[in-house]
């Protein structure tokens, strides 16, 4: 492998991982706790 291919290779992985860290901050920051006492409509339920 060369150095230019092994370079593009890095760059991919690093633009993927990116992508990935990007989407999982995005979901955490949607998150939020189950509240037990609290009365849920059935559209809230749905996964």
């Amino acid at each position: 492998m060369t150095s230019s291919e092994y370079d593009a290779l890095v760059a991919a992985a690093a633009q993927r991982y990116a992508n990935s860290a990007g989407m999982v901050e995005a979901s955490l920051r949607r998150y939020r706790p189950f509240d037990v006492p609290r009365t849920y409509s059935a559209g809230e339920l749905e996964p």
